[in-house]
């Protein structure tokens, strides 16, 4: 999903376990002091991290390894830690830290783990590829390095090396092109 991008790293997120995230509701629906009042639903202490070890601890569970900072975004986002203590007290839900969600992935899909490892490149390519920020990043890189000759007013033009690269290869084989002819 593109929208991971928008993200920036250093995002506090508050995961919820899906089957907490169950639990609480079906409790809810029975709980005589839940009705005509709001309560976060969160994962709590054991649940908070920044969204730099989320994501990067999802991607490894998969096998695909942590991708550039180059990729996010740094625009804030609306994300943060809940107040889950109300909640928590009525319902008692919170079962999972996201310690729990993590080996969860890695076991569910251990063939899926070997198989994205082994196209590992393929997988990250097309992860950046969807980007809009790493798109950006390389833009500018590729601008950076891309050769230049710069012209002065006293100095005149000045080659840069590329430039004196080619002229070289040029005078060579205009050279050697000469003496095949004698």
């Amino acid at each position: 999903d593109p929208l991971m991008y928008e993200v920036p790293l250093d995002t506090p997120i508050e995961f919820a376990h899906t089957t907490d995230t169950g639990l609480a509701m079906a409790k809810a629906a029975t709980h005589p002091e839940i009705w005509g009042k709001v309560f976060h639903i969160g994962g709590g202490e054991e649940c908070r991290v920044l969204y730099k070890d989320y994501v990067t601890r999802i991607l490894d569970a998969f096998g695909i390894g942590a991708l550039p900072e180059e990729a996010f975004g740094d625009a804030p986002f609306h994300c943060g830690y809940m107040d889950t203590g109300e909640s928590q007290r009525l319902l008692q839900y919170q079962r999972h830290g996201f310690e729990d969600f993590v080996s969860e992935m890695r076991q569910k899909a251990p063939f899926l783990r070997v198989l994205t490892i082994l196209f590992r490149p393929i997988v990250r390519a097309v992860l950046l590829r969807k980007s809009p920020h790493y798109r950006t990043y390389l833009q500018g890189m590729k601008s950076y390095l891309r050769p230049r000759t710069v012209k002065t007013k006293r100095l005149g033009t000045i080659k840069t090396k590329s430039t004196q690269t080619k002229t070289a290869k040029a005078k060579t084989k205009t050279a050697t092109s000469h003496l095949s002819k004698t």
